[in-house]
């Protein structure tokens, strides 16, 4: 799967670049379950950067997934 790559490049630009095309290729496809994934994915990434602020976008946006119930 190519969250575990994903999950493989934390930290780094690649694994950012990943995200990045994936985010929008689960997009196009509609596919919310691999949406919600990838943004598990990179909350991980931004903490393991240390970076707060985009760890908790990252959880709003999980959030708002589940509220809208395309997510639970």
């Amino acid at each position: 799967m190519r969250i575990a790559v994903l999950l493989r490049g934390t930290g780094t630009l690649r694994g950012l670049d990943a995200a990045r095309d994936l985010r929008a290729e689960s997009h196009d496809a509609g596919t919310t379950a691999a949406e919600a994934a990838l943004k598990l994915a990179l909350a991980f990434h931004h903490a393991v950067l240390s970076h707060e602020d985009k760890v908790r976008v990252v959880i709003d946006r999980l959030r708002e997934l589940a509220l809208t119930g395309d997510y639970t």
